[in-house]
């Protein structure tokens, strides 16, 4: 049986609780958080072989969310330039350096919204294997994407209803937890206009009912209002960006 280990802190927020708990204390058995309460509730519950960690002036919070992060891109003001230049085992590297960074700023789960070929899916593998350790990683691979649209230098291009449908059905067999779909162009891809919009009602709809029978979602990149509009129509689950652009 794994001891009781109680992390005390002088602020803990409790999603279950409508203010933040002073002097407070989680009880952590194992993998599992066990109770969430007044430190010294908890220790004369748990007893005194617990161990106990102090952080005084800290606050503890339940792990923070990232729905929308590129793990294979550098923080430089030329990430495409740099991603196009490395090969796909460069990019796992800084992929497990920036997921790394995000875990140690708080970061438990994040969210790969485009990354090339098969890197996101060998990142997630690598972290849920504990092969390097760091947070929850849910990945896309690459987004499904128009001939020189935004971001094809990741592998998703796909034409057509029937293209559309292929690819989609290529990434859930592949195994990836959402599909990201570019429904207009990007300002980071050369030829690929950031309004205008890539795909028609028809040719997202297909992506959207290949997700919808693998029981996953899909999100898209739309920053003009009729790319949106053929999103919402197609029945996309979510939408990133939305900066209601229109095109002239």
């Amino acid at each position: 049986m794994n001891r009781h280990v109680a992390l005390i802190a002088d602020i803990v927020i409790d999603r279950f609780e409508g203010q933040p708990l002073r002097n407070g204390a989680v009880v952590i058995q194992g993998e599992k958080i066990v109770a969430v309460g007044p430190a010294d509730e908890m220790i004369a519950r748990y007893g005194p072989d617990m161990d106990v960690h102090q952080f005084p002036a800290c606050t503890i919070l339940p792990g923070l969310i990232d729905p929308h992060v590129h793990l294979t891109f550098s923080g430089s003001r030329k990430p495409i330039a740099e991603l196009q230049l490395d090969d796909d085992g460069e990019l796992c590297i800084r992929a497990v350096a920036n997921a790394r960074a995000g875990l140690l700023a708080g970061i438990t789960t994040l969210r790969d919204l485009g990354s090339r070929n098969a890197t996101g899916l060998s990142i997630k593998k690598a972290f849920r294997s504990n092969v390097v350790p760091g947070p929850r990683v849910l990945v896309s691979g690459p987004p499904i994407t128009t001939p020189e649209g935004h971001l094809h230098f990741l592998g998703g291009v796909a034409e057509g209803v029937d293209g559309v449908r292929a690819t989609a059905i290529r990434l859930v067999e592949a195994g990836v937890d959402v599909i990201k779909l570019n429904a207009t162009g990007g300002n980071m891809t050369l030829k690929s206009d950031p309004v205008k919009p890539q795909y028609s009602v028809e040719e997202i709809r297909a992506a959207v009912e290949v997700a919808n029978d693998a029981g996953i979602k899909v999100t898209v990149h739309a920053r003009g209002v009729d790319g949106m509009r053929a999103a919402v129509r197609a029945g996309v689950h979510s939408v990133e960006h939305a900066r209601m652009e229109i095109a002239q």
